[in-house]
């Protein structure tokens, strides 16, 4: 990783880490817990993930990675979250 955060490669780095490892599980995970909780069937809860997780991406994939380009590169590091919140 480079010296500099907010260098082209760091910042392409943590955008394709969070796209491509943190979004695929974390979706995953939360519709098999929100189906869980639900009192839906081990059996449901794989065909709900299945379902949803290729649109839900498609969707996440036009938003998210111009907006962590801009997170990561420019904006200071005490205000990502609020940054993140309002996007």
């Amino acid at each position: 990783m480079p010296a500099d955060p907010t260098s082209p490669i760091a910042v392409f780095s943590k955008v394709a880490l969070d796209q491509v490892l943190m979004a695929p599980c974390m979706t995953s995970l939360f519709f098999a817990v929100m189906a869980l909780l639900e009192g839906s069937e081990r059996s449901e809860v794989v065909d709900l993930v299945k379902r949803k997780l290729k649109p839900t991406l498609l969707a996440n994939w036009t938003v998210w990675p111009i907006a962590h380009v801009i997170n990561f590169a420019l904006v200071p590091p005490a205000q990502r979250i609020l940054y993140i919140n309002v996007v």
